[in-house]
């Protein structure tokens, strides 16, 4: 199971935008074992323990200590994405 963390400002309306691309990007791999949360930047710090794949909506200038790809609505770091969950 991939755990995939996706984190926006407030937690809700960009991260579930960038949820459902990380759902395409799985379906298109034939990916079926993940499992997505979401959170806000703030709880970024809290949360990240529990995933394998960090993705964020906006810059993040601490250390995550895994796969991170910051921000995720830049056309190149989809493709990042697509890499790592493959990877994984």
């Amino acid at each position: 199971m991939i755990n995939i963390l996706v984190a926006c400002g407030s937690g809700v309306a960009t991260s579930t935008l960038a949820a459902d691309e990380v759902k395409s990007v799985c379906a298109e791999y034939g990916i079926t074992a993940f499992k997505i949360n979401k959170c806000s930047m703030a709880e970024l710090s809290s949360e990240m323990a529990h995933a394998d794949i960090v993705l964020t909506t906006n810059n993040y200038k601490g250390d995550i200590g895994k796969p991170h790809i910051p921000p995720i609505h830049h056309e190149k770091n989809l493709v990042t994405m697509e890499v790592l969950i493959t990877l994984i």
